[in-house]
Protein backbone atom coordinates (compact mmCIF):
# COMPACT_ATOMS: atom_id res chain seq x y z
CA UNK A 1 0.00 0.00 0.00
CA UNK A 2 3.11 2.39 0.55
CA UNK A 3 4.18 1.89 -2.60
CA UNK A 4 0.99 3.00 -4.69
CA UNK A 5 0.85 6.10 -1.98
CA UNK A 6 4.78 6.73 -3.00
CA UNK A 7 3.65 6.49 -6.90
CA UNK A 8 0.81 8.55 -6.49
CA UNK A 9 2.86 11.32 -5.01
CA UNK A 10 5.46 11.35 -7.27
CA UNK A 11 2.69 11.44 -9.95
CA UNK A 12 1.34 14.31 -8.64
CA UNK A 13 4.37 15.97 -8.67
CA UNK A 14 4.98 15.43 -12.50
CA UNK A 15 1.90 16.51 -13.61
CA UNK A 16 2.57 19.93 -11.71
CA UNK A 17 5.77 20.17 -13.86
CA UNK A 18 5.82 21.40 -16.95
CA UNK A 19 5.58 24.52 -19.95
CA UNK A 20 2.22 26.75 -19.99
CA UNK A 21 1.10 28.05 -23.21
CA UNK A 22 -2.03 29.78 -23.94
CA UNK A 23 -4.90 28.62 -26.09
CA UNK A 24 -3.46 30.73 -28.92
CA UNK A 25 -1.64 33.20 -30.18
CA UNK A 26 -1.72 35.96 -33.16
CA UNK A 27 1.15 36.48 -35.37
CA UNK A 28 3.25 39.37 -34.49
CA UNK A 29 1.96 40.11 -30.37
CA UNK A 30 3.41 38.72 -27.54
CA UNK A 31 3.11 35.70 -26.25
CA UNK A 32 3.51 34.71 -22.70
CA UNK A 33 5.46 31.13 -22.18
CA UNK A 34 5.34 30.32 -18.45
CA UNK A 35 6.92 27.71 -16.45
CA UNK A 36 6.13 25.76 -13.33
CA UNK A 37 6.94 23.64 -10.78
CA UNK A 38 10.91 23.44 -11.92
CA UNK A 39 13.68 24.39 -9.52
CA UNK A 40 14.97 28.27 -10.38
CA UNK A 41 17.36 28.26 -12.80
CA UNK A 42 17.85 28.88 -16.77
CA UNK A 43 16.18 26.55 -18.72
CA UNK A 44 16.39 26.64 -23.22
CA UNK A 45 13.21 26.35 -25.07
CA UNK A 46 13.28 25.56 -28.50
CA UNK A 47 10.91 26.90 -30.92
CA UNK A 48 10.37 25.18 -34.44
CA UNK A 49 7.38 26.96 -36.63
CA UNK A 50 7.52 27.62 -40.03
CA UNK A 51 10.48 29.98 -40.20
CA UNK A 52 12.67 27.37 -38.49
CA UNK A 53 14.33 27.04 -35.21
CA UNK A 54 15.43 29.49 -32.47
CA UNK A 55 16.38 28.63 -28.77
CA UNK A 56 15.06 31.28 -26.05
CA UNK A 57 16.29 30.99 -22.33
CA UNK A 58 13.18 30.97 -19.89
CA UNK A 59 14.25 32.23 -16.03
CA UNK A 60 12.46 30.45 -13.37
CA UNK A 61 12.75 31.37 -9.40
CA UNK A 62 10.60 29.93 -6.65
CA UNK A 63 7.45 31.16 -8.03
CA UNK A 64 7.82 29.76 -11.83
CA UNK A 65 9.14 31.47 -15.00
CA UNK A 66 7.71 33.88 -17.37
CA UNK A 67 9.01 34.92 -20.48
CA UNK A 68 7.34 37.13 -23.23
CA UNK A 69 7.88 35.80 -27.05
CA UNK A 70 6.94 37.04 -30.12
CA UNK A 71 5.64 34.57 -33.25
CA UNK A 72 6.74 36.26 -36.55
CA UNK A 73 4.72 34.03 -38.96
CA UNK A 74 1.16 32.12 -38.44
CA UNK A 75 1.05 28.58 -38.67
CA UNK A 76 1.98 25.50 -35.76
CA UNK A 77 4.76 26.23 -33.23
CA UNK A 78 5.93 23.14 -31.53
CA UNK A 79 7.71 24.60 -27.97
CA UNK A 80 9.87 21.80 -25.83
CA UNK A 81 11.60 23.16 -22.68
CA UNK A 82 14.61 20.82 -21.54
CA UNK A 83 14.66 20.45 -17.62
CA UNK A 84 17.42 18.35 -15.94
CA UNK A 85 16.40 14.90 -16.69
CA UNK A 86 12.90 15.77 -18.51
CA UNK A 87 11.97 17.39 -21.63
CA UNK A 88 8.56 18.61 -21.62
CA UNK A 89 6.79 19.63 -24.84
CA UNK A 90 3.87 21.87 -26.23
CA UNK A 91 1.93 23.07 -29.36
CA UNK A 92 0.85 26.34 -30.32
CA UNK A 93 -1.33 27.19 -32.82
CA UNK A 94 -0.36 30.84 -33.94
CA UNK A 95 -3.32 32.67 -36.31
CA UNK A 96 -2.48 35.77 -38.82
CA UNK A 97 -2.89 38.92 -37.41
CA UNK A 98 -6.47 40.75 -39.01
CA UNK A 99 -6.72 42.99 -41.32
CA UNK A 100 -6.64 46.76 -41.33
CA UNK A 101 -9.68 48.34 -41.25
CA UNK A 102 -9.89 52.03 -42.52
CA UNK A 103 -12.52 54.29 -43.60
CA UNK A 104 -12.55 55.93 -46.84
CA UNK A 105 -14.28 57.74 -49.11
CA UNK A 106 -15.67 55.48 -51.16
CA UNK A 107 -16.37 52.90 -48.37
CA UNK A 108 -15.23 50.40 -45.44
CA UNK A 109 -11.70 49.02 -46.35
CA UNK A 110 -11.04 46.02 -44.35
CA UNK A 111 -7.89 44.53 -45.79
CA UNK A 112 -7.71 45.05 -49.71
CA UNK A 113 -11.36 44.65 -49.94
CA UNK A 114 -13.49 48.13 -49.99
CA UNK A 115 -17.35 47.72 -48.84
CA UNK A 116 -19.21 50.36 -50.17
CA UNK A 117 -21.44 52.30 -47.46
CA UNK A 118 -24.97 54.53 -48.26
CA UNK A 119 -24.73 57.74 -48.63
CA UNK A 120 -24.14 60.30 -46.00
CA UNK A 121 -21.83 61.77 -43.32
CA UNK A 122 -19.76 59.00 -42.14
CA UNK A 123 -17.29 59.52 -39.38
CA UNK A 124 -14.27 57.76 -38.59
CA UNK A 125 -14.19 55.42 -35.39
CA UNK A 126 -13.30 57.08 -32.79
Amino acid sequence: MRRLWILGWLFAAALAQGLVLPEGAVAGRPVELAAQGLEPGAYPIEIAGPGGTEVVTLVTTENGGRLAWTPEAPGRYLLTLFAPGAKYRAELEVAPPPPPVTLEADGLRIGSRTWPLPPGDWLAPL
